[in-house]
């Protein structure tokens, strides 16, 4: 475990990474610290970046989220960089209780469908709580934390 403070990891060597929530990540300069000629006395480095989606898209979490989509799609290569996305897509319908498992592989084991339904209940009526249901419980990246008004609302 380590602070978050960037020059104080300058000369790391690990075997393993594991960078977690990224999309909080203020800007890319720890991960990169870590990273970056780390490993290199080593055979095997393992970097591990793992996040649920965030509000931020022009943030380090975001570019990252972009790579692994570039790569899984074949716009880029990268063959040290293995990306695995659980999320819902864009156009996919957010209230589809199927939809739910794209993002939530192990509901109904590890998660109570019961807990999503009720909190899928409380973001229908309150775009706050929308919000947070959306990125935390359907891992969708949000140009916002929380709107005032629900689109459909304005648009009528």
């Amino acid at each position: 475990m380590l602070s978050s403070d960037v020059k104080s990891k300058s000369g790391l060597n690990p075997s393993c990474v594991i960078l977690d929530e990224i999309w909080t990540y203020p800007n890319p300069d720890l991960a990169r610290m870590l990273t970056t000629g780390s490993g290199d006395a080593r055979e095997q480095p393992l970097f591990i970046y793992l996040t649920t989606a965030g509000n931020n898209l022009q943030g380090y979490g975001y570019e990252m989220h972009c790579k692994a989509k570039d790569i899984l799609t074949g716009r880029r290569i990268d063959p040290t960089f293995l990306p695995i996305i659980y999320g819902l897509e864009e156009g996919d319908d957010w209230e589809d209780e199927n939809n739910w498992y794209k993002a939530n592989p192990s509901l109904g084991y590890t998660i109570q469908i019961e807990r999503v339904r009720e909190h899928f209940l409380q973001a229908k009526q309150d775009p706050a709580e929308e919000a947070l249901f959306k990125q935390l419980r359907l891992n969708m990246w949000l140009k916002q934390q929380i709107k005032w008004m629900p689109m459909d609302t304005w648009e009528k």
